[in-house]
C-alpha cells in the first residue's frame, strides 16, 4: 500500500545543508517504495535548488507558520491531515511538533511519530525544568513512537522516566557532498596561507554551541602554534552574542587568528581547506556538522557531551575534550595540530566510520522500514 507520510519540520530552512539533504534522500527512498512524502516548514526554504530537487522527487512542500500563530496552526494542521488522509505524521521541532502531534491525534492519524534532536539540559536530566519535563511527557503520550537522535539522549529520557518502549534511537544520516573548489583556492579566498594550520568550526552563535570555549582555546594555543587559524562558519542569530565573541577574541589578542564567515552555502569547500574540525558544544545530541566533517575526511576535536562520543571515537576518529574546559580543548587540538600523520589516520578512520554507520542512504531506509512496520501494526 502507498503510505502518505507528512514530515513536520517546524523550523526554517536557511540553506541547503545536512537536514535538507537528509529530507531529499528520504523523499527518494519513499518514491522508490511507492510512498508519498509531504514536507511542512515554518517558511519556504531559502534554497530554490533544494525546492526544485524536492519537487522533482515528488514532494509537496507546505508552509504553515506555528510560532506566531499556534491556534491557527493547530486548526490548519488538523484540517490538512484529515483532507490528505495522512497515514504517518512525523514531527521534529517544537513548538510545531507538540501542536502537530495533538492535531494528528484529534483527526486519528494512524501513526503519529515525534523526534527529539535537541538535548535536555547542559548537565543532564537533573537540570530539565518542570515545564520542559511536562512538555516532554505530553509529546510522549501523544506519539506512537519517539525517535531520539542519539543513545545519549535516549538514556537521558529513560533517567527522566520518559523512555521505555516508546523511544528508539534513530541517528540522522549524511550524504557525500564533494567540494567544488580546491583547497588552495578556498584558502586564497579566505586569506589563509597554504602552510597555515586551519581549524574549522560550523556552529550558530549561541551559548550552547560553545564557540567562546574555542576562542579561549585559541588564546592558549596561539603562542605555541604561530600558524594557527580558525574558520568559524555560522549565522549570527544573536548579534549581541556575536559581538561578545569578537570582543573576547580582541581581549585575548587572537582576533587576527579567527575568520568569522557568517552563514555559508559552501560548507564542503570550507571543510576542504581545513586540517582539523572542532565542535566545542556544551550540549549536542550528535551533530550534523560533526558527521559532515568526518565525511570530508577531517579528524574531529569535540567536547565529551551528549551523543558526540557515538560519532567521535576517542583516539580513532578524533579526540574528546572535557566539557567547559578551554584548557582541555587546547590540549587535544594541540596534539592533532602537531601531528600530521595522526590527522590523516583519524580523518580516514572517521570517513570510513561515518559511511558505515551514518550514511544517509542506510539511515533513510531504516526510517521508512520503521514507518512501514508501525503502519502494519495498526492494521493487525
Amino acid at each position: 500500500m502507498m503510505l502518505r507520510i507528512a514530515h513536520v519540520m517546524g523550523t526554517i530552512s536557511e540553506q541547503y545543508g545536512g537536514m535538507e539533504r537528509f529530507e531529499l534522500a528520504l523523499a527518494r527512498e519513499c518514491a522508490r517504495r511507492g510512498h508519498r512524502l509531504y514536507c511542512l516548514w515554518e517558511a519556504r526554504p531559502a534554497s530554490e535548488q533544494f525546492n526544485q530537487d524536492m519537487s522533482a522527487a515528488g514532494v509537496e512542500l507546505i508552509v504553515l507558520p506555528a510560532r506566531s500563530h499556534p491556534i491557527r496552526f493547530f486548526a490548519q494542521m488538523a484540517l490538512w491531515l484529515y483532507r490528505k488522509g495522512i497515514h504517518v505524521m512525523h514531527a521534529y521541532f517544537n513548538p510545531a511538533a507538540l501542536l502537530a502531534l495533538a492535531a494528528a491525534r484529534v483527526v486519528g492519524v494512524p501513526v503519529p511519530v515525534g523526534s527529539l534532536v535537541a538535548g535536555l539540559g547542559r548537565r543532564g536530566p537533573q537540570d530539565v525544568a518542570l515545564r520542559s519535563r511536562w512538555l516532554l511527557g505530553v509529546r510522549r503520550s501523544l506519539a506512537a513512537q519517539i525517535f531520539t537522535g542519539s543513545r545519549g539522549l535516549d538514556e537521558e529520557l529513560r533517567r527522566l522516566g520518559l523512555g521505555g518502549r516508546k523511544t528508539v534511537v534513530h541517528h540522522l544520516g549524511v550524504s557525500t557532498v564533494a567540494s567544488t573548489r580546491s583547497r588552495e583556492e578556498i584558502r586564497r579566498e579566505l586569506g589563509i596561507g597554504q602552510e597555515d594550520l586551519v581549524v574549522a568550526c560550523v556552529a550558530f552563535h549561541e551559548s550552547v554551541k560553545g564557540v567562546d570555549l574555542l576562542v579561549r582555546a585559541v588564546g592558549i594555543l596561539a603562542p605555541e602554534v604561530p600558524r594557527l587559524r580558525v574558520v568559524q562558519v555560522g549565522s549570527f542569530r544573536d548579534p549581541e552574542y556575536s559581538a561578545r565573541l569578537r570582543q573576547l577574541a580582541e581581549e585575548l589578542g587572537v582576533a587576527d587568528r579567527i575568520i568569522w564567515t557568517g552563514l555559508r552555502t559552501d560548507v564542503p569547500d570550507i571543510l576542504q581547506c581545513a586540517d582539523v574540525y572542532c565542535q566545542p558544544s556544551r550540549q549536542e545530541v550528535l551533530g550534523f556538522a560533526i558527521l559532515e566533517a568526518m565525511e570530508a575526511g577531517l579528524p574531529v576535536v569535540a567536547t565529551r557531551v551528549g551523543g558526540i562520543p557515538e560519532a567521535v571515537l576517542h583516539n580513532q576518529t578524533g579526540l574528546l575534550a572535557k566539557p567547559e574546559s578551554p584548557e582541555s580543548l587546547a590540549a587535544v587540538l594541540g596534539v592533532l595540530l602537531g601531528n600530521e600523520a595522526e590527522r590523516r589516520r583519524m580523518g580516514e578512520c572517521g570517513r570510513q566510520y561515518v559511511r558505515q554507520a551514518f550514511s544517509v542512504e542506510s539511515v533513510t531506509k531504516r526510517l521508512v522500514d520503521h514507518y512501514e512496520r508501525m503502519w502494519r501494526a495498526t492494521r493487525s
